[in-house]
Order: C-alpha cells, then sequence, then structure tokens
C-alpha cells in the first residue's frame, strides 16, 4: 500500500532528524538495502528517503545516496524512474552546488529528455528551478537554460502548464539578462497555447512578474499579447486578464497605461460575460488610482449599475462586497447621485446572502464618508427603505432594522 509506504518513510526521516548518531547507524543501511531490493516498491520507498536522510548523513554516505540516486532514476522499472524524477528536487534542494554539477547532471539531463513519460517532464520543470535558485548566472546559461526552453514547447500540456505557473520564479532565479534573452520569448508562445489552462496560468503569472520585469520587458513582451486575450474565444481566459490588468497598470504607469492598456480597458468593461466585468469592477480603485478618476468614471459606473441587477445572484453578491471600496474611489457626491439607491434597494434582494452583504458593508460605507453625513443621509434613507417595505413581507423589514443596528 502507498499509504503504508509513505507513512513509514515520514516516520524514518522524523527519526533520523533526532539523532544523526541513529540516522548514520540505523536509517542509512535501510535506505541502501531498499535500494537494492528486488521489488519496485523497496526502490521506490529509497527514492523517497534519500532527500530527507541526505543532510544527517556523513560526508561518505552522502557520496554514497548521490551514487544510489543517479542508479535509480536511470532503473529499468518505469515506477521508479517517475519517483526519481518527483523526489530529484527534493534532493537538490540539500546537494551542494558542486555536486550537483559534478555528479548529478547527467540524470537532470535524462529526465528533461525523456521520451516516454511526460510525468518525468513535468516534475524535471521543478528540479530545474531549484537549479536555477542555486547557480549563477554562468552556471544558469550552461547547465538550465537549455532545459527551460524545451519545456516552453513541450508536447505535453501539463509541463507547458508547470513553466506557466512558476515563470516569476525562474524569472527572479535568472535574473533580467536571462529572463530577457532566453525566457520572455518563449513565454509569449505560452499567452498564446491552445490549452486553455496554460493560457489561464500564463495570464495570472504576468501579476506575479510584474514586480520583476521592467517597464520595457512588459512593454515589448507582455502588452502586445492582450489584446488578443482580451478576444479569447474562452471566458475564463479574458476574466484572468481582467483580475491582473490592474496591476499591469500600477508597473506601467499613467502615460504607458493610457497609450497602452486605456482601450483594452474599456473593452473589457464592456465584455459580454459578466464575469469579465465583475473582476475589472474588482480592479476599478487600481485602474482609477493610475488614470485618474475622470478617466474611467463613466465606464465603472455603467458596468457597476449593470452587474448589481444581474439575474446570477453571486454577481450581485460580488459587487455588493466591493461598495466601500466604490464608495472610497467615487466620493460621497457621486455615490450617492450613482450607486447608493441601487445599493440600498439590494436590501430587498430575493436572496439572503445579497440581503446580509449589504448590511455588512452598511458600516464600512459609513466609515468612508463619516459620522455626520451617515447621520444626516444614510440613516434617514434607510428609514425611507423601511416605510417603503411596509406590508411586502417580514423580511424587508427586518433587514433594514438589522442595517440599522449596524450603524
Amino acid at each position: 500500500e502507498t499509504v503504508i509506504r509513505n507513512a513509514a518513510v515520514d516516520g524514518l526521516v522524523k527519526i533520523a532528524e533526532t539523532s544523526e548518531a541513529i540516522c548514520q547507524q540505523y536509517c542509512f543501511p535501510a535506505l541502501v538495502r531498499l535500494a537494492a531490493g528486488e521489488w519496485f516498491t523497496t526502490r521506490v520507498s529509497a527514492c523517497c528517503l534519500a532527500p530527507g536522510l541526505y543532510c544527517h548523513c556523513t560526508e561518505q554516505q552522502q557520496a554514497e545516496v548521490r551514487r544510489l540516486f543517479a542508479c535509480l532514476a536511470n532503473d529499468d522499472t518505469p515506477m521508479v524512474k517517475r519517483a526519481a524524477a518527483q523526489q530529484t528536487r527534493y534532493l537538490f534542494e540539500v546537494v551542494d552546488k558542486s555536486s550537483i554539477i559534478s555528479e548529478l547532471l547527467g540524470i537532470h539531463r535524462s529526465q528533461a529528455t525523456d521520451e516516454v513519460q511526460d510525468a518525468i517532464r513535468e516534475a524535471c520543470v521543478h528540479s530545474t528551478m531549484v537549479m536555477a535558485e542555486k547557480f549563477t548566472e554562468d552556471d544558469n546559461r550552461q547547465y538550465t537554460v537549455w532545459a527551460l526552453t524545451s519545456f516552453f514547447t513541450d508536447r505535453s500540456w501539463r509541463v507547458r502548464l508547470s513553466m506557466a505557473k512558476y515563470f516569476d520564479r525562474l524569472c527572479k532565479a535568472l535574473g533580467p539578462d536571462l529572463t530577457t534573452s532566453d525566457l520572455l520569448q518563449p513565454f509569449t508562445g505560452l499567452l498564446n497555447d491552445p490549452e486553455q489552462d496554460v493560457r489561464i496560468a500564463a495570464v495570472e503569472a504576468v501579476q506575479k512578474c510584474v514586480s520583476v520585469l521592467s517597464v520595457d520587458q512588459l512593454q515589448s513582451f507582455i502588452i502586445p499579447q492582450f489584446s488578443k486575450l482580451a478576444l479569447d474565444q474562452a471566458q475564463p481566459v479574458r476574466a484572468a486578464l481582467a483580475d491582473i490588468i490592474g496591476g499591469v497598470a500600477e508597473a506601467l504607469g499613467r502615460d504607458a497605461t493610457q497609450k497602452t492598456l486605456l482601450n483594452l480597458i474599456l473593452d473589457l468593461m464592456k465584455d459580454e460575460h459578466h464575469t469579465v466585468r465583475l473582476n475589472m469592477v474588482s480592479q476599478a480603485a487600481t485602474i482609477c488610482g493610475v488614470l485618474g478618476l475622470d478617466t474611467m468614471v463613466g465606464s465603472v459606473l455603467g458596468t457597476v449599475q449593470s452587474l448589481i441587477m444581474d439575474n446570477q445572484w453571486r454577481i450581485r453578491l460580488a459587487v455588493i462586497q466591493q461598495m466601500p471600496k466604490l464608495a472610497q474611489l467615487f466620493g460621497p457626491e457621486l455615490f450617492q447621485q450613482k450607486l447608493e439607491g441601487l445599493f440600498l434597494s439590494s436590501l430587498n434582494d430575493s436572496v439572503y446572502s445579497v440581503r446580509e452583504a449589504v448590511i455588512a458593508n452598511i458600516q464600512p460605507i459609513s466609515e468612508v464618508f463619516g459620522s455626520q453625513w451617515t447621520e444626516e443621509h444614510l440613516l434617514p434613507k434607510i428609514v425611507e427603505q423601511y416605510q417603503q417595505v411596509q406590508g411586502q413581507g417580514y423580511s424587508g423589514r427586518l433587514t433594514t432594522l438589522q442595517a440599522v443596528g449596524r450603524l
């Protein structure tokens, strides 16, 4: 049973952590016996045990662990090779750089070029990332870049997905020069990947990379892909783009955003799918902070007004939860003119969760505008709302009373 073997491995590792003497006297010999076992299950356990015991062994034993692991990584049994590939990243984390270069690069190359199991190449993405974080720029240029560039165009979508998910860490590890010369152009391929999940992961990776990439890198490689992504047939891809557009705008600054992203932002605000528009509303404060309220106010208000009356109650709920941010963004006068009526009318929403959200967000809005505004303006509006629902069922009266209680 795999679960039992894994629990036994965890137990041995915990024992080794308590005493190096016990590890060297008992746990290391157990690893050697397992690695030489006839059944593949014992050799799989040896793969899992090697990284956990390594730090607690003597130098001579560590050399033997590296040798045994290299043998396991080239085992004839597919299950053992896969287990070794999945554990390579953990071994690389504890082995010093010189030993990786002198003894373990061979297994890395064989895993990166394995033609039989996609799972081995997928696991190799992780071990390559660990290597990149340990190595210098020159080392990476020599030992890891070739593998990373091949992963970008791997035939397995899962390998490409892993590259998208960890792209920000790879950028940090390789540094700006190698990122520009070897990573950014292949990454644009992931933004246009035929697999929807890969495109989504690549778009989400952009959000994590804005602090790592320069404005020139963003404008040269990333931004040109956005116009195609905004027209993507898959709604989740457009929604992911809408969700990161605020962070990209912040990184670019006002002038570059106005020049390269403004039309795209306005188009996403009018997207046919409510999830995309909702994500744009959640980014409204950030975008308006970059472009200025005057530029975006009409689009944001129009989008909010349409979403708060959407047939999907979860969309209405999400808009209500954004109201404190929108109140802070628009100020009291604009909020009263355009949003207050819609917000308070949601106290009578047919869905309980939406009504609860209105009650929960009334207090944050009152804190934004101050107690005087609340007393002179908001409270009378709620009382008026209470009078309007007389004779319409108890839920409306109860909700307005609860709202008053929050104030």
